[in-house]
């Protein structure tokens, strides 16, 4: 984990985009995201790694909407690297057909 914390008490994430972590910052004070559609599958993974489980939820449900033929091998992917259980099930369900 590269997050270093300074004597004036501040944390320096160094591994995640400045934008993306103002979006889950905001998510966590007001319930929305910005550009949800175009950041998705990075919130999923910040939601994921901060332990955002409102956040991971509403990111894992509208992957899953998403989920098809021509994707199912990337959402699976994303599923799987995010803990996103129900994204994998649904991915392994199109790719087994």
């Amino acid at each position: 984990m590269e997050e270093i914390i300074s004597n004036r008490g501040a944390i320096n994430i160094t591994d995640c985009d400045p934008y993306l972590m103002k979006e889950v910052l905001r998510f966590i004070y007001t319930g929305e995201v910005e550009d949800f559609e175009g950041t998705v599958k990075l919130l999923f993974w910040a939601a994921d790694k901060y332990l955002v489980t409102e956040l991971h939820i509403m990111c894992e449900r509208h992957l899953a909407t998403k989920i098809n033929i021509d994707n199912a091998t990337e959402m699976y992917t994303v599923g799987t690297k995010c803990n996103g259980k129900v994204l994998v099930s649904m991915a392994k369900q199109l790719i087994l057909r």
